[in-house]
């Protein structure tokens, strides 16, 4: 018997009817979790609509255009449940695709809001009409756990035009289509197997078992022919076929499938006969995804590093929203998945705190997962790592929070998570004001080693000089750059795969202790050179009598007798080392962030120097 847990609580699999409506969705969500999964499966991501949370767009390899699934009825028949889906391809409007739809679906695609109302489309019934393609059924017997899951489509779905399109040229109206001509012959079947032969592999992989039967039936096809207001007629089309093709997991006795409208019938496999020629490679046969086996935990997939944490602050207006589409684009593009974390408590929040849950999803695209706080920072993260296995975790705060009160919390998910920085994007546009009237925007400065000063196309050479002139003397240590919309190269900030070159401010020659205080917020940053190699027993030491008031160490140190260089984090509860970048630049060096931290340095200095 298939095991739903991991799929669907038990109120649910205890209503057969619910648990056919539920059961699509459930296990697109839980491989769309997945990027190693996901990605084998032939995903490329999903959303779900705001106003029906049935309803899915889904991107899928190799596909230019979106899918999407739509739950359209339920019903009961003895101990069967069953639902049935409306299935849909929005093509994108460079396809070639799009000259096989009809005339009104290929101006709709064209239009400017089209992907917009595409992200909608559970509440746009225009767009319904004109590209729904296909029909999803699926049934769940109660007691026997048995599944099926059945795909009907058409070879060629045909739209005739009674009376013919005009549509509006340079010269007027002109004949698009004559009076009972073709306006939409397109290939329907092939168009949407795609969708199902990914669905279907990821039933197999939630299933942890491949289908044990195959059926294929298939009918006339038919024609559509339309009049002018919403009149409709249907003929039977004998060069094309309907086809329904259904996939049974587990005992099929007791498990009907409603093909009484498709008389003949073409296959009926069952395990352990040789499997039909024309289906014998499809993944669906699989049940387990090759390097994924039956986990979801990315160490059976071969990956075994840690996600990169960044906490992302900036305050209010500076363009954190931009900056991340970018940071979410570059890493899709090397097929990596990031998980967004905001510590806000939006209207999902209660809802979420009654199922137990720290996070709430609110968006799960090709990319990335964008999750709200509505609970514990170190809980959610623990969840959403667990969940989603991202390669990446930006923690992006509000414009008035200090990423200080982040630092304890996430010290303690050190064995889960990789800490590389802080990164605050500041707003040219609004000059030094922010600043110099607000401690929080200052204190977010401070503790950052990377700074993007954003929308400088909206400020004067002049006002950029005196700015930076203000972070620096803030911030010594933290790398600048300039940026407008955002748009800033992870790999210029953070390095090829998070090796950033590190260096000393303006590559500048120092020594000793240098500090820069701010005493009226408490919070300063302190440059400390190193020798150029030290020991390690009694560094580690001195590092674990630092006290509470060291918010960050951050530096390039080298231990004697080890050879190569190594990068160094702290936090308060947590510190890392991993190899230096190969571009050592020969400085070794540690920046302290934090209170009172010109004593603390000179006492650290003291134990092992």
């Amino acid at each position: 018997m298939i095991d739903f847990s991991a799929l669907l609580p038990p109120a649910v699999t205890a209503d057969p009817q619910l648990t056919a409506l539920e059961l699509p969705r459930a296990v697109l969500m839980r491989v769309n979790f997945i990027p190693g999964v996901r990605q084998r499966l032939g995903w490329r991501g999903v959303k779900e609509c705001t106003g029906n949370p049935g309803a899915l767009t889904l991107k899928v390899v190799d596909a230019p255009g979106v899918f999407a699934i739509c739950p359209q009825a339920s019903d009961m028949d003895g101990e069967q449940g069953r639902a049935l889906f409306d299935l849909y391809y929005f093509p994108a409007p460079e396809e070639d695709l799009v000259e096989s739809f009809s005339i009104a679906a290929g101006i709709t695609v064209l239009q400017d809001d089209f992907l917009d109302r595409v992200r909608e489309f559970a509440g746009d019934e225009q767009l319904q009409a004109l590209f729904k393609l296909a029909t999803l059924q699926l049934s769940y017997n109660g007691n026997t756990g048995a599944v099926a899951v059945s795909f009907m489509a058409a070879e060629r779905q045909l739209l005739i035009s009674a009376e013919g399109v005009m549509i509006s040229g340079i010269d007027g109206l002109q004949q698009a289509v004559e009076p009972g001509g073709v306006d939409q012959d397109l290939a329907a079947q092939t168009v949407m197997f795609p969708f199902f032969r990914a669905l279907a592999a990821s039933f197999s992989f939630c299933f942890a078992a491949a289908p044990n039967a195959l059926l294929q039936l298939s009918r006339p096809g038919r024609k559509i022919i339309y009049y002018q207001q919403n009149r409709f007629e249907s003929e039977f089309c004998y060069d094309s076929k309907e086809r329904l093709l259904s996939l049974v997991w587990g005992e099929q006795r007791g498990l009907s499938i409603d093909d009484s409208e498709f008389p003949k019938l073409e296959l009926n496999w069952r395990d352990p006969e040789e499997k039909p020629c024309e289906y014998a490679d499809e993944p669906w046969w699989q049940k387990q995804v090759p390097g994924a086996r039956f986990s979801v935990d990315k160490n059976t997939m071969g990956i075994s590093e840690k996600p990169k944490l960044i906490i992302l602050t900036g305050f209010l207006g500076a363009g954190k929203t931009s900056f991340l589409n970018h940071f979410i684009e570059y890493q899709a593009r090397k097929n990596a998945f990031v998980a967004i974390i905001q510590n806000e408590i939006g209207a999902q929040g209660l809802d979420t705190k009654l199922l137990g849950q720290h996070y709430a999803v609110t968006e799960m695209d090709e990319g990335c997962v964008c999750c709200t706080l509505s609970g514990n920072l170190k809980l959610a993260l623990a969840e959403i790592l667990a969940g989603f296995q991202p390669d990446f975790v930006v923690v992006e705060t509000t414009g008035l929070a200090n990423p200080a009160n982040f630092l304890s919390e996430i010290s303690e998910l050190e064995d889960q998570l990789d800490f590389c920085s802080i990164t605050t994007l500041v707003d040219a546009a609004q000059g030094a004001a922010p600043l110099e009237k607000y401690g929080v925007a200052r204190e977010q400065l401070m503790l950052a080693d990377a700074v993007i000063l954003n929308k400088i196309d909206q400020s004067s050479e002049e006002q950029l000089a005196q700015l930076t002139a203000k972070i620096q003397l803030l911030n010594p240590v933290a790398s600048i750059y300039e940026t407008c919309h955002g748009e800033c190269s992870p790999a210029q900030i953070y390095g090829v795969n998070f090796a950033g070159q590190m260096r000393l401010p303006n590559d500048r020659e120092k020594h000793g202790i240098h500090g820069h205080t701010h005493a009226e917020h408490g919070i300063s940053s302190l440059l400390l050179d190193l020798p150029q190699s030290i020991g390690r027993e009694q560094f580690l030491a001195a590092t674990a009598k630092l006290p509470e008031q060291v918010l960050r160490v951050k530096g390039v140190l080298q231990f004697e007798n080890e050879g190569d260089p190594l990068v160094y984090q702290y936090v308060p509860g947590s510190q890392t080392l991993s190899p230096a970048p190969e571009e050592d630049s020969g400085q070794r060096f540690l920046v302290f962030i934090g209170e009172d931290v010109q004593r603390s340095a000179e006492s650290f200095l003291n134990t092992f120097i």
